[in-house]
């Protein structure tokens, strides 16, 4: 840009510059020659560059409203939070700047290489007067990141042209400013990706993770500022970024055909926890790259296997960290993986796993309570040649053999053999000569009290009178007594153990049994008085405690034909340890909605957004989408349908328990509705896109009902399918061998998949 000065004085030094630059940035005139870092720029009276807008704060009457106005007006019609909430006042210099700034982000249309150029003016201003006028930087950083905002939306979605800027030039102009964050760089890095052209990806890669390095140092400088980036940016969480950095990364090594040492990448990515092939594809379907590199995440997947495979020890510590992640994240198909992966490790490398880590997959799975799995790796354990396990493996199957969970669910005639296999595994015990400690007495003494041998259980307290008795044997002794029904020997045993040790405090589980019992009794009077005594006696309760004591209120009102006051039952909870917040309210919502009363889980909703004052609680508003529609209430049940993709939480997952739970009440004209609504929603969103478990759903309910003409189309509508999952191509095979037609491409699918 250039000027063109008729009259005005030309500036002769630096000093004299500045003194121009700011006298014309305080008084607003309508011309002014500025020379700054060698940029030569002209504020005309048509664009008066950071002129007071004291008097233009609101829009003229009848202008459309800004991309701002638009983000704000979204984000509160979804409930979500912006930049501009209320908080601290802007410094006005900050304001007066930064709205001419906003402004001319918003009016550039094609264009925005001013916009550019004025946001570097600006700040370069306000970091010079900073001291002198004692802006605070917060005011800085946090008033123009709205701004930032629609910058770099309109450079990475609209296609504005940035004249001779490139994106990593407006990276390095917000990081030599100070007002860079991290969603700015997620921003910049997915543009990148999706912008690349096939024939140089390798030096695109190598871009993305110049663009890390510059983060992690930005993180360094100024550290890494909290933004409440939703409603602007939903889908630039840490995590994508972290993921998409280690996508690149991979892909460059894949490219070079070099060796990757995850151990590098991971101190380079500064993640403790090791990502996964699931969670970079979640990263790219979020950011909308995944279609574009769909067939790079396919050879990355293999490449990590193999890699995976090649380095896995089933004797590490690492495995170790492996199997205790599975029990965190409560995933039984990942630890069954990893199982799965251990022993063909050790056949293929001869390698024998040994008895820490087999023993700790036996505690991971008795924790998933997987107890079939336990006495599984037991047997391999002895079979693969351990003549004498460890205390603590045998301590381990005991406790499996007769855990009260497991007896429950199976027969009498498999409980006969379970017992038969716990006494024998004693006389094996005994007959190595091991020294039976005090969880082993624990173990047998629980175990014989679940089976309701209590003459045997006498008889085993006798032998192993000299050691001690723990606090787990005694909540297994009452646990016993209530499953085989002797409730009142329960109590009374229970006084007898607090009586003789005050150190003993009944276990959360133990209490829990007998408020079932008297909940199933519909004995209230004998519910309240457990819950006033584990509330005196500081008796860990937990969510299903909670659980039990809201379905009984509502029971016990419904029975008397009275409204329940939420506020007296809450307040009557209070005395307990466990803390509400919207994972305690989702639990109680589905007691309610699963023991059949609609209303009362409604009243807990409305209760607890009151009382956590929330917007809305979307795993519970799925909840009781699922409870109207099974209890007849289709409207009711589309209703919240609708609240949930109003709060921004709403997926495929969404759109598959709405149209599965239609199927289920025969609405199938109007679930058939919603899968089109769907295919709509999907073409926006990807994360609304029909999937496997959509489609099985629906051809599965036409396959029950014989009706022809509605399987072959949906048929029809799964051509394009690259993915098919477990159970859809064996019905397709099922429905191919009936003479129903299938694409080639899907013939391909359901062949390699029905075939292994």
């Amino acid at each position: 840009m250039t000027s063109s000065l008729k009259s005005e004085t030309k500036p002769t030094t630096w000093d004299d510059n500045l003194k121009v630059v700011r006298a014309s940035l305080r008084k607003g005139i309508s011309r002014v020659p500025v020379i700054c870092t060698g940029i030569t720029l002209l504020a005309t009276a048509s664009s008066v560059r950071f002129q007071s807008t004291a008097t233009n704060a609101q829009a003229a009457p009848g202008t459309q409203p800004t991309t701002t106005q638009k983000a704000k007006g979204l984000a509160k019609e979804q409930g979500l939070k912006t930049f501009n909430k209320t908080g601290p006042r802007r410094h006005r210099k900050v304001r007066d700047i930064s709205n001419q700034i906003r402004q001319s982000v918003s009016e550039s249309t094609t264009d925005i290489t001013e916009s550019i150029e004025m946001l570097d003016e600006g700040l370069s201003y306000l970091r010079e007067i900073q001291l002198s006028e004692n802006i605070p930087e917060d005011d800085i950083y946090f008033g123009f990141q709205p701004i930032i905002n629609d910058l770099l939306t309109k450079i990475t979605k609209e296609d504005v042209s940035t004249g001779d800027k490139s994106l990593e030039d407006v990276l390095n102009l917000l990081i030599q400013h100070k007002v860079v964050h991290r969603c700015h760089f997620s921003k910049i890095i997915i543009k990148t990706l999706n912008d690349a052209p096939n024939d140089d990806m390798l030096n695109v890669y190598k871009q993305v993770l110049n663009y890390w390095v510059q983060y992690l140092q930005m993180t360094k400088e100024i550290g890494e500022r909290t933004i409440d980036c939703r409603g602007m940016w939903n889908d630039l969480s840490r995590i994508h970024l972290i993921n998409l950095v280690y996508f690149s990364i991979v892909q460059s090594c894949i490219l070079q055909d070099t060796k990757i040492d995850m151990e590098i990448v991971y101190k380079v990515l500064g993640n403790k926890s090791e990502i996964e092939n699931y969670h970079v594809v979640n990263s790219l379907k979020k950011t909308g790259l995944f279609e574009k590199y769909d067939k790079d995440m396919h050879k990355m997947t293999l490449m990590a296997d193999k890699l995976y495979m090649n380095n896995l020890d089933p004797n590490l510590k690492a495995v170790s960290k492996r199997i205790s992640q599975c029990v965190r994240e409560k995933n039984p198909r990942k630890l069954n993986d990893l199982t799965k992966d251990l022993f063909e490790v050790s056949k293929s490398k001869n390698t024998p796993i040994s008895e820490s880590t087999l023993q700790a997959l036996m505690g991971a799975y008795y924790d998933m309570e997987a107890y079939e799995n336990v006495i599984s790796l037991f047997q391999d354990l002895v079979y693969n040649g351990l003549k004498s396990p460890k205390l603590s493996t045998w301590n381990y199957i005991l406790r499996t053999l007769g855990n009260p969970k497991y007896l429950a669910k199976v027969s009498s005639a498999q409980a006969t053999s379970l017992f038969e296999t716990f006494e024998s595994t004693i006389k094996t015990m005994k007959a190595h000569g091991l020294a039976f400690s005090p969880a082993t007495k624990s173990a047998i003494i629980s175990s014989l009290a679940s089976f309701g041998k209590f003459d045997k259980l006498e008889e085993a307290l006798e032998e192993y009178k000299d050691i001690p008795t723990t606090n787990d044997a005694k909540n297994g002794i009452l646990r016993g007594y209530i499953a085989s029904g002797r409730v009142v020997e329960a109590e009374d045993k229970l006084k007898e153990f607090l009586e003789e040790d005050e150190m003993f405090v009944p276990s959360t589980y133990l209490m829990n049994s007998f408020l079932n019992h008297y909940a199933n009794s519909e004995d209230y009077k004998a519910v309240e008085g457990i819950a006033s005594f584990m509330a005196a006696n500081k008796v860990p309760d937990d969510v299903a405690t909670i659980s039990i004591l809201v379905e009984i209120f509502f029971k016990a009102h419904k029975e008397r034909g009275l409204i329940p006051d939420m506020e007296e039952l809450f307040t009557s909870l209070d005395k307990f340890q466990t803390k509400f917040n919207d994972y305690v309210y989702t639990q109680l919502i589905d007691g309610l909605v699963n023991m059949g009363d609609i209303e009362g889980a409604s009243r807990v909703y409305r209760h607890g957004l009151r009382k956590l004052q929330m917007r809305s609680i979307p795993r519970a508003l799925g909840i009781l989408m699922r409870g109207e529609i099974s209890n007849g209430n289709i409207r009711k049940g589309e209703d919240y349908f609708e609240e949930i993709l109003k709060t921004g939480y709403g997926s495929s997952k969404t759109w598959n328990t709405l149209i599965r739970e239609l199927l289920r009440k025969n609405e199938d004209d109007l679930a058939l509705v919603y899968f089109n609504n769907m295919k709509e929603a999907g073409k926006l969103n990807k994360d609304h896109m029909p999937n496997i478990y959509t489609y099985y759903f629906l051809l599965d309910y036409y396959v029950k009902r014989n009706s022809t003409v509605k399987i072959q189309r949906m048929i029809n509508e799964m051509s394009n399918l690259k993915v098919l999952g477990n159970e859809l191509p064996r019905l397709l095979n099922k429905l191919a061998t009936e003479g129903y037609t299938l694409s080639p491409e899907l013939k391909v699918l359901v062949a390699q998949i029905t075939s292994t």
